[in-house]
């Protein structure tokens, strides 16, 4: 079975009767669990949307004021996946410029890329991540029957780890311009 793919711009507008303040979201079809391309895009959610150096979270929270928090992530399945970044506004502020400023910062990447300490940066983090979970073994047991199921190869860790150590600023840059199109995408 095929993940369903977007084939234009979705918007919607959620109301949510407990929520305080707006919210802005883009999401784009995304990959399967361990594909080739599934590290670049990781690295990517974590320049653009990951802790306090993150871009959006500079030009969003520091610089414009415009969001209390911003965030993006690279969710990947058995069957495919998806891609979302967003910010929730900060009181007087609308979901409007949450959205520009949000697909400025994704314009600089397609068209300037992101820098080597950007992409360091955030693959140390990952595997960090990754190793700090090995530490218990009902974990290390839980990832050896998630290689095996997904990929037949309970000792992939290995290449699992060199495909994050391979990823470059250019395999980030072509990330964002292949999945991240303006024109298939769910805007909320």
């Amino acid at each position: 079975m095929k993940q369903p793919l977007l084939n234009s711009v979705v918007r919607e507008k959620v109301e949510d009767k407990l929520a305080q303040l707006p919210r802005f979201e883009f999401i784009w079809n995304g990959l399967k669990q361990y594909d080739d391309e599934e590290a670049p895009g990781d690295v990517l959610a974590d320049v653009l949307g990951s802790g306090r150096t993150s871009r959006l979270y500079q030009s969003l929270v520091l610089k414009a004021q415009v969001a209390s928090n911003v965030d993006a992530s690279d969710n990947t399945e058995s069957l495919g996946g998806w891609i979302s970044i967003g910010a929730t506004a900060r009181p007087g502020h609308t979901p409007e410029e949450l959205k520009t400023l949000i697909q400025v910062a994704i314009d600089d990447v397609k068209q300037n890329g992101v820098t080597p300490g950007e992409v360091e940066r955030a693959k140390r983090k990952i595997l960090a991540g990754r190793v700090r979970g090995l530490e218990r073994a009902a974990a290390r047991a839980d990832l050896l029957n998630e290689y095996e199921a997904f990929l037949g190869n309970p000792g992939y860790l290995p290449r699992d780890i060199a495909r994050y150590r391979a990823v470059t600023p250019q395999s980030v840059q072509a990330f964002a311009k292949k999945w991240l199109p303006e024109d298939r995408r769910i805007e909320m």
